[in-house]
């Protein structure tokens, strides 16, 4: 990336899963923000093996690598907002949680992301009470879908 290039283009850290059939995560994350003109930086919290079909399984990044990769993007660049996508484990939910913590940044969106659209598990009881007790309290925008929104009145009724 030039420097005009970062100059005139906001950039858009992603956080999130990868999905290797670009349905979701990292990929469509870096195809939205590149289509409303910014520049994209990613933060890959997951690997998934997955098609169009469903999600087959996920691997969790480790939280040091993701801790590690955040600091050398916010030392970089001029990070403009943030997307938080699936956080895959209750370690990556921790290192995100830490990492906007000491940052401070503004225009952090949060896409809870507790399943995929095909059934499979995504998201942890613990890292889902991470998500709350920690990230609610320093994101700017929240889009959980209906299911995601309702997550905490049928956890407790599952109890």
């Amino acid at each position: 990336m030039t420097q005009r290039t970062q100059k005139f283009r906001p950039i858009v850290l992603s956080i999130a899963g990868y999905d290797p059939s670009s349905g979701a995560g990292i990929t469509a994350d870096v195809k939205t923000i590149a289509a409303h003109g910014c520049y994209g930086v990613t933060c890959i919290t997951a690997l998934t093996v997955q098609s169009t079909r469903g999600v087959k399984r996920v691997d969790a990044i480790e939280g040091r690598v993701i801790t590690e990769t955040l600091e050398e993007l916010i030392n970089d660049l001029d990070i403009a907002a943030v997307k938080i996508g699936m956080l895959g484990s209750a370690e990556a939910a921790r290192a995100v949680a830490a990492f906007l913590k000491r940052h401070r940044l503004r225009h952090v969106v949060l896409d809870p992301v507790i399943r995929s659209s095909s059934g499979a598990e995504l998201l942890s009881k613990e890292a889902l009470l991470i998500l709350k007790d920690r990230l609610l309290s320093m994101v700017s925008v929240i889009t959980p879908n209906l299911d995601e929104a309702a997550a905490d009145r049928n956890a407790d009724q599952h109890d």
